[in-house]
């Protein structure tokens, strides 16, 4: 005879089914989330973001604060314009190989592997390089991973319309220019030699995909026991149905799409026009305003602006929260102004080095507020899905690489035809 409950009157009572689950073992527990687990992900998703932005574009600022250094080393002088445009040539690639992954539904995780294989390349490559075209070469692999990267990354906020996220990612990439370009100011400051000085940073290409998939998700969870099922209403059957239906219209957002391209206009032109200020500034204008002997016994003046300017970009990047300007011609035609000032320096060199550091780390500052403002505007867009705004995105980031490209056209232009006297001062 079973072992039965009984009543008052010596009855039996039928154990309930509730008590029977209870004491059933808990090997159907399904996770769900804890306020203290929640809040302690939320500051390592941060911590972690920080980081990928960090070392995302960090070979990638080293590269463009050496580009002196590395024209100095092959003895290839004029050839700045041709080592930043090597750091980007392939860029477009990169960025609409990532849009074309993100249209395919490709795991993030595959991408951040990627990336870090990409970059762990370049610098290797770039290290043992035995001339500046095969140097060259392996820069646009390191190029390739600040691009690609950029691009998973601006796609991966569109996905989750996290602020909090794109804010860190700011910060990081605002601090990944300072240590580039200080990291390379002491290797110049201390003559380090060209090969130590790329092949110390190769680590970053193993770093960031461990980051990426180890501190970009949520594993803890705590445990309960599943509630019954419940009957089905109907209009939740109607809602459900409704919502796999969006979800699918979603999925299904064509790679190319002229709706989108149009939407994407005004971020790309304002893309093109201020990375095309900050790079021939950075790069070709500073350069041109050196003279040889400077170039060789005093190269780490370069790092100088390179740093300067890269401050400027993380105190941009850091007050996204407080300064963000919608209005994005506003920024376009500041920076326009301080490109004018740096180009008639260039040409009759009326500004002592020291005080340039002033208007290049004002480039620096409202690129980077332009750089947080339009993605961020991006995110409010209306008439137009999480999908689409995730594909806008990725249209906009694609203009990025192709204006740092013009960018380097133009520099090499004025260096050797336009201002070449100039560049040339003994």
């Amino acid at each position: 005879m079973n072992n039965s409950e009984v009543d008052s009157f010596g009855n039996p009572v039928e154990t309930t089914q509730q008590n029977e689950i209870q004491q059933q073992p808990a090997d159907n527990i399904e996770p769900v989330e804890t306020s203290s687990s929640e809040k302690k992900w939320k500051i390592i998703n941060y911590i972690g973001m920080l980081l990928i932005g960090l070392i995302n574009n960090l070979p990638y600022w080293v590269a463009y604060a050496n580009t002196q250094a590395i024209c100095t080393h092959f003895n290839k002088d004029g050839y700045i314009g041709a080592v930043s445009w090597g750091i980007v040539i392939l860029s477009i690639f990169a960025t609409l190989g990532n849009a074309f992954l993100t249209s395919k539904n490709v795991s993030y995780n595959i991408r951040s592997i990627i990336n870090g294989a990409f970059m762990f390349v370049g610098l290797i490559g770039t290290a043992v390089a035995p001339n500046i075209f095969v140097a060259i070469l392996f820069i646009a692999f390191v190029g390739v991973s600040s691009d690609f990267g950029e691009g998973v990354m601006l796609g991966y906020f569109a996905s989750l319309d996290n602020d909090a996220l794109l804010g860190a990612w700011g910060i990081g990439t605002g601090i990944s220019g300072v240590f580039g370009a200080g990291y390379s100011l002491i290797c110049q400051k201390f003559k380090v030699s060209y090969f130590l000085s790329f092949i110390c940073m190769s680590p970053t290409g193993i770093l960031y995909p461990l980051i990426f998939i180890l501190m970009l998700k949520n594993p803890n969870t705590a445990t309960k026991v599943p509630e019954q099922e419940e009957p089905e209403k109907l209009e939740d059957i109607e809602q459900n149905d409704a919502a796999i239906d969006k979800q699918d219209e979603e999925e299904k957002v064509p790679f190319c799409s002229c709706s989108n391209w149009y939407k994407s206009l005004r971020f790309i032109l304002n893309n093109l026009a201020m990375f095309c200020f900050q790079y021939i500034s950075l790069i070709g204008l500073t350069d041109c305003s050196m003279t040889k002997k400077q170039k060789v016994d005093e190269p780490f003046i370069f790092g100088y602006f390179s740093i300067c300017y890269q401050c400027g970009g993380l105190i941009g990047r850091s007050i996204k929260k407080w300064f963000l300007i919608k209005k994005l011609e506003i920024t376009t035609v500041i920076t326009g102004c301080l490109f004018v000032i740096m180009l008639v320096n260039a040409i009759v060199v009326f500004i002592a080095p020291i005080y340039m550091l002033i208007p290049l780390f004002l480039i620096g500052f409202f690129g980077a507020i332009s750089y947080m403002s339009v993605f961020a505007v991006i995110m409010e867009v209306p008439n137009t899905t999480q999908k689409e705004r995730e594909i806008i995105t990725n249209y906009a980031s694609v203009f990025i690489g192709g204006s740092i490209q013009v960018s380097s056209l133009i520099t090499l232009l004025l260096q050797n035809v336009i201002i070449k006297k100039q560049c040339s001062r003994e």
